[in-house]
């Protein structure tokens, strides 16, 4: 009696969610069952890969794996598949395939569409082959046609598909009507999130602050998620927000959808973001004197320097290995300063008067701002040459670094100050005009801000050597009004003090 021939059959579509056009592998297996019944096989074991690609040399299909291991024990005669491409659509794979099949003693791979190949027999080798390559055309052709449909759509400015931008809603081809085409539309109820996110990230409140308040108020991601400093960096610094078209990572011209927020808004939020200089130690996030705090020494900014658990500012002479340029003499408690410094600006803060001068100080041009940022940027970009040409390249001296690169750091922090001056509105009008009641639920970020409102900047000088108690003679505050415009609001701000709580700045 002969012994039944018993096959392997192998099932596989790369979309799960297909068309008409796209046989399921549900239907595939069935066409494979029916040619084993026609041909008298006995049906092994059914081996399906569902959702998965063959084109992708980098994707893994473990039912095809599992299948190549079977095989290689000698459980199966032949291998039946629907199509040959089915099985592979990469020529390395296909010859692979080949290589180990013969090894097992098999020659026979069955098809329901195709017919039979012997690929024991030169002739049905190269059909099987041949059934390969075509299957690898055809990938080649279909990737040169979206990438050729892609750049026409981006030469054109408009929307080539992907996943959908924080912002905008899609409108798609099936979903098109009349006087309705295609495309990206704002969606108004994420826009006034991003427009919010890049007026604090100007007004200096970091990301991760942001983070947490848009977390907290439950506003989803555009996958529905939470947000991290991550994605809404990213999504700040996306041309397509201002109306720009990119493609293959360059901006390449206007695009068809309409801006969230203006160019030069977006230009000050990019400059502001990319700025090495940003990039501070996580301690940093809870220290709001940090950016306003300077040595008057040799009037560098003060870092936050936290000792044996306790929270400290100081002059930072060496960080990650690399010197400063600061001269390292200052050190002084966080409690005892912070403490000091709000006591004197906080009752300043609700003086309807103070508000009013500081407000028609702020004025400014946003063409000046965008060319105090665009100053800021190129120099940023001249310091990370230095570096490299200091501690990479070995091209110039210590000497020459520190001082070319400290010149350079002058003039950032110098622009950033003035920047910092013309906003156009307050920074104490958008907190509301109750600063002194909400003060303590505010946040690290949120209290500097309300400094630099107000101040300058504040100079720490060196304590006297023996004492150990605070010394507020060591604190110099430099206020944005003059002398005289201080004077004028003395009775406003008195009115205020008497209405402070005790306890608040504990």
């Amino acid at each position: 009696m002969t012994q039944q021939l018993r096959a392997a059959i192998y099932c596989r579509i790369s979309k799960a969610k297909g068309t008409k056009k796209t046989q399921s592998v549900e239907d595939q297996e069935r066409d494979c069952r029916d040619l084993c019944e026609l041909n008298g096989w006995q049906v092994g074991d059914v081996f399906v890969d569902n959702d998965i690609s063959a084109a992708d040399p980098d994707k893994a299909r473990p039912a095809y794996n599992a299948m190549m291991k079977a095989l290689a024990k000698g459980g199966f005669d032949a291998v039946v598949v629907t199509m040959a491409d089915r099985l592979h659509r990469q020529p390395n794979e296909l010859g692979q395939f080949v290589d180990a099949y013969l090894e097992t003693g098999m020659t026979k791979v069955a098809t329901v569409r195709e017919g039979d190949f012997d690929i024991g027999n030169p002739n049905g080798l190269k059909n099987f082959r041949d059934a390969g390559s075509s299957a690898e055309r055809e990938i080649g052709i279909l990737k040169i046609r979206v990438k050729r449909q892609k750049q026409s759509l981006a030469d054109r400015g408009e929307y080539a598909g992907g996943r959908r931008p924080y912002g905008y809603r899609v409108v798609t081809k099936k979903q098109e009507v009349a006087g309705s085409p295609a495309g990206l539309f704002v969606d108004e109820s994420e826009a006034v999130v991003i427009r919010e996110c890049a007026t604090r990230v100007i007004d200096g409140e970091s990301l991760l602050s942001i983070v947490r308040d848009l977390n907290g108020r439950a506003v989803p991601t555009v996958r529905g998620s939470q947000w991290n400093t991550t994605t809404l960096r990213d999504m700040l610094l996306r041309p397509s927000i201002t109306g720009l078209r990119v493609h293959g990572g360059e901006v390449i011209g206007e695009a068809a959808w309409e801006a969230i927020i203006d160019r030069p808004t977006w230009q000050q939020v990019t400059d502001i973001l990319t700025n090495p200089e940003r990039l501070t130690p996580r301690a940093s996030w809870e220290y709001p004197l940090r950016g306003v705090l300077k040595c008057s020494v040799c009037g560098r900014y003060l870092s936050a320097m936290p000792r044996k658990g306790h929270r400290a500012y100081g002059c930072l002479k060496m960080a990650g290995g690399r010197m400063t340029g600061a001269c390292g003499t200052i050190f002084a408690k966080a409690d005892t300063l912070e403490d000091f410094v709000f006591s004197q600006v906080l009752p300043l803060a609700d003086a309807p008067d103070l508000r009013d001068a500081l407000r028609a100080a702020e004025q400014g041009s946003s063409d000046e701002i965008a060319e105090l940022s665009r100053a800021n940027a190129e120099d940023s970009a001249m310091l990370s040459e230095l570096d490299t040409d200091y501690y990479t390249l070995r091209r110039i001296s210590r000497a020459t670094h520190l001082k070319q690169s400290g010149a350079l750091r002058e003039l950032i922090e110098a622009r950033s100050a003035q920047i910092a001056t013309m906003r156009g509105h307050s920074v104490l009008d958008r907190l509301g005009g109750d600063v002194v009641a909400n003060w303590p639920t505010m946040t690290a970020d949120e209290r500097k801000m309300i400094l630099q409102a107000m101040v300058v900047d504040i100079r720490v000088k060196p304590a006297v050597k023996g004492c150990t108690k605070f010394d507020p003679d060591r604190v110099d505050i430099v206020w944005k009004l003059s002398a005289q415009a201080m004077r004028v609001i003395g009775d406003a701000v008195r009115e205020i003090e008497a209405q402070m709580v005790d306890g608040m700045l504990a």
